[in-house]
């Protein structure tokens, strides 16, 4: 399955926000866990010309410079798309495809319980006036404004790190993004999400426990781009 949202006319910037979910065929299960299912790949947006000067201008794409979200209000409000569109691309698979067996093979698709997510875009690419912490808690409400409206959404496990813990105790807090001019569509009248951001301790997203391989606990894990 694969997302992308709308980005604005002539950006250039065309995978930007995209995800896309693959299904690990059963024998092919990281750890041969029956609780990792699959794993959701998302592209975040570039803040930072890192990657012009790893490359260097030869290896770098001519239009490169126009792929950069130079203003850090733009970038903060990618990463909310971001992850709204991640949200709502497992919320959409849980709601059309868990439970189905398009193949006619007897191999039911499994539905996701649980997303591990990291905060994505939030190293090389982030944009130097926007912390770390800042982009993880955009990524929060951006998931929160998905999961109070749609009821097939999997529950998260936020991957700790300083920065992770400090914007989770900020969404506790209902605190936004510095560098928000306004308040995004889905989080007016913000309130807490109770019982859907669960906090996972050190390493334990390493490997799921095969003694939590039932069908609603099946876990996917976010692999970002940048």
């Amino acid at each position: 399955c694969a997302r992308h949202y709308k980005a604005k006319t002539g950006d250039k910037r065309k995978t930007t926000g995209s995800a896309y979910l693959s299904i690990f065929n059963t024998g092919n299960r990281p750890y041969a866990s029956a609780g990792n299912v699959a794993l959701m790949y998302t592209v975040g947006p570039k803040g930072a010309d890192t990657e012009l000067e790893m490359l260097g201008t030869k290896d770098f794409p001519k239009d490169g410079a126009n792929w950069l979200v130079k203003d850090p209000h733009e970038f903060v409000k990618e990463i909310f798309l971001l992850a709204t569109n991640v949200m709502a691309l497992a919320e959409d698979y849980n709601n059309k495809f868990a439970g189905r067996d398009p193949l006619e093979s007897g191999q039911y698709l499994p539905k996701l319980g649980v997303l591990r997510t990291p905060i994505c875009a939030g190293g090389n690419y982030k944009h130097p006036d926007v912390t770390e912490t800042e982009v993880a808690l955009a990524m929060l409400w951006g998931y929160h404004a998905v999961m109070k409206q749609l009821a097939h959404c999997p529950k998260l496990e936020l991957m700790p790190s300083a920065a992770m813990l400090e914007a989770y105790s900020h969404y506790r807090r209902l605190r936004l993004p510095v560098h928000w001019d306004r308040i995004p569509k889905g989080t007016q009248g913000r309130g807490q999400v109770e019982g859907l951001f669960n906090l996972v301790k050190d390493y334990v997203h390493q490997q799921t426990s095969t003694s939590k391989a039932v069908a609603d606990d099946a876990t996917s894990g976010i692999s970002p781009a940048g």
